[in-house]
């Protein structure tokens, strides 16, 4: 268990302390610690992965010596970063308007509740389901066996024989890395390697609502996302999408930051970066990267902001360049042709475009699926948000486009399910309950974001400022006189 343990660590203190370096301010607050170490986690196991890819098309897969000169590489970068930060100064983030004492602490008590019954829970399913579901067996950890055993032949595992050999490997070369650091195979790394990603996820949304809207909007996104049934079972089946749906989140939570920071221009980097390792992930986060862009520049042109755009979309370029290389690579020369791409044709595919029955199948899933998330939490959400209403405007954080962001994914994922070469029904049966929970967290983020805090509804619902008590001595307990306290006059803030 050690090795895996220090396989994740290293790369996690590394990614922390560069989240932070790129960061406009340094952490003065537990949100932004918190959200730092959550970032810095899947930014350091993204860039991992990236290296032991490398090592992989240098020399194979890597031996015993990998691990330590892989982990004196982290100690280094770790010491250089550690110094930048030092010499470095920076502004804080202003602190949101909704601060941490809005008198809503047993929601805090109910979220870590929440939180011990995911930890509790977590190693009795894996118990009982050690080596996680189908794709997990047939997709990632086999890929992961192939590239820990196969030495020089670790591309063999990519034929076409096998299913979806072009998925891409992040998660795969995580888990071989670990067992690398462990010196065997066991089912404990990626267990550890899933349970890493779904606590970073669940981290990331409440530390940046805290950061951004305050403690108690995060905790209350937190405590949805842990109270939706389906992302704990997503995350212990040791498979893509919670990491998918962690970097989709992450890369939401740096961009909104650097909009609110104004002309931040490493921001959009660290955002770059977690939108790339999202399409080193999987093909889902190819459609992630693009839609992204796609909004972005679709808000610059909206608000103005074309030129401030510019340096953005280089940034974005920049960050996302290692994992987007990484892809490349794979895709053109380690994996084959999908067969997504080789069961299209120009007569088929239009038949299944002029289909109204594929459409409405469509539809009929999504509607059912999205309304059955936890289920019922869609339906209570609504109904807090007619309560509460939505935030002020100053306070939404140009919430618009993740909501954006969130539908171009839906539309996306219907595209493909419409032109798919398998049966669509079986695919969306075996597929549409995990691709949703992909895009979750990040509508729990838009959401929160957009909804008023419970002390906002208060004070909208009473906006008469209350006149503060005058300032002296308090009353006696008895007149000058020898009256008796029932006789006196009660005190009422000053007024009669």
């Amino acid at each position: 268990m050690i090795g895996p343990l220090i396989a994740l660590v290293l790369p996690a203190v590394s990614g922390s302390l560069a989240c932070r370096l790129l960061w406009p301010a340094a952490p003065r607050s537990y949100p932004a610690a918190v959200l730092h170490a959550s970032l810095g986690t899947g930014f350091g196991l993204g860039a991992a992965s990236c290296v032991y890819f490398a090592a992989l098309l240098v020399g194979g897969s890597p031996g015993a010596s990998y691990p330590w000169v892989e982990g004196a590489g982290f100690v280094l970068v770790s010491a250089g970063l550690g110094v930048a930060l030092r010499r470095r100064g920076g502004a804080n983030l202003d602190p949101p308007a909704a601060g941490a004492a809005d008198g809503f602490q047993l929601i805090w008590v109910v979220a870590a509740v929440a939180l011990a019954c995911f930890l509790i829970g977590y190693p009795i399913y894996y118990s009982m389901v050690p080596h996680g579901i189908n794709d997990s067996v047939m997709f990632w950890n086999l890929r992961a066996r192939f590239l820990f055993r196969g030495e020089d032949r670790w591309r063999d595992g990519f034929g076409d024989m096998y299913i979806a050999p072009d998925y891409p490997l992040l998660l795969p070369s995580v888990v071989a890395r670990c067992w690398t650091y462990q010196g065997h195979e066991s089912t404990l790394a990626p267990a550890l390697v899933a349970l890493t990603f779904g606590l970073a996820c669940v981290a990331t949304l409440v530390a940046g609502l805290a950061l951004l809207r305050g403690p108690t909007q995060g905790f209350l996104a937190g405590l949805v996302l842990l109270g939706t049934s389906y992302y704990f079972e997503t995350t212990a089946m040791q498979v893509c999408d919670v990491p998918v749906a962690f970097f989709y989140l992450a890369s939401a939570v740096a961009l909104c930051c650097a909009d609110r920071c104004g002309a931040s221009r490493t921001l959009p980097v660290l955002a770059g970066a977690m939108a790339g390792f999202a399409a080193w992930t999987k093909n889902d986060g190819q459609l992630f990267f693009v839609a992204l862009l796609a909004v972005r520049a679709g808000q610059a042109v909206a608000t103005g902001t074309v030129r401030r755009f510019a340096h953005e979309f280089g940034g974005l370029l920049a960050g996302a360049a290692p994992a987007l290389l990484a892809l490349l690579v794979f895709k053109y020369g380690v994996a084959p042709t999908s067969d997504f791409v080789t069961g299209q044709g120009e007569a088929v595919t239009l038949g299944r475009l002029q289909d109204p029955e594929r459409y409405l199948l469509i539809v009929q899933t999504f509607v059912g699926d999205l309304l059955g998330i936890g289920p019922g939490l869609i339906p209570v959400l609504a109904l807090y948000a007619i309560l509460v209403g939505s935030a002020p405007p100053a306070r939404r954080q140009n919430v618009k486009q993740f909501f954006v962001l969130t539908i171009l994914m839906l539309i996306g994922y219907a595209a493909v399910y419409l032109i798919t070469p398998h049966d669509l029904r079986w695919r969306l049966e075996t597929s549409f309950d995990r691709l949703r929970m992909q895009l979750w967290p990040l509508a729990l983020f838009a959401f929160f974001l957009w909804v008023a805090a419970p002390a906002e509804a208060v004070t909208r619902a009473d906006p008469v400022p209350r006149p503060e008590p005058p300032v002296g001595p308090r009353p006696s307990a008895t007149d000058p006189a020898g009256g008796s306290p029932s006789m006196m006059p009660r005190y009422r803030g000053g007024r009669e």
